[in-house]
């Protein structure tokens, strides 16, 4: 059968070649499906071995977080505790240096006037080993 259009069938086929042609394409289909799903299910079980083997490292990671977040937790109070004590020593060595100062004005001031009693009193020689004893008990 002659044929214009490209896209028409120029014979047909008896109906049991075409039964035969059936027959195979559906073969072929199912042979193509079942080699699918026979990867289908090596890849399911090939994941399932890659999950379960990756259990332990997750138990394991999930210890690592705990511990972790106890750490952090540890690290914090003691970050705190070490702010405080830093504030407390630095309140402690201006203590130290408003007593030494105000030690120092003392003693400079008992010196002036142990000074100023020993010239007051030059002219009494006696009086100086007398005045030295009360001053520097």
């Amino acid at each position: 059968m002659a044929t214009e259009n490209q896209n028409e069938v120029s014979y047909y086929l008896p109906r049991h070649e075409f039964y035969e042609k059936r027959s195979e394409l559906l073969k072929y289909i199912d042979d193509g499906d079942k080699k699918v799903e026979d990867q289908l299910d090596q890849v399911n079980i090939h994941l399932l071995t890659f999950i379960e083997s990756q259990k332990p490292l997750h138990e394991t990671m999930q210890g690592l977080l705990k511990e972790t977040k106890l750490m952090n937790t540890n690290l914090t109070s003691q970050v705190h505790r070490t702010d405080k004590l830093e504030d407390e020593q630095s309140k402690l060595r201006q203590s130290i240096e408003n007593i030494q100062e105000e030690n120092k004005e003392k003693v400079s001031a008992r010196n002036k006037l142990i000074i100023g009693c020993v010239t007051a009193f030059c002219g009494g020689g006696g009086l100086i080993p007398v005045l030295a004893q009360i001053f520097f008990r």
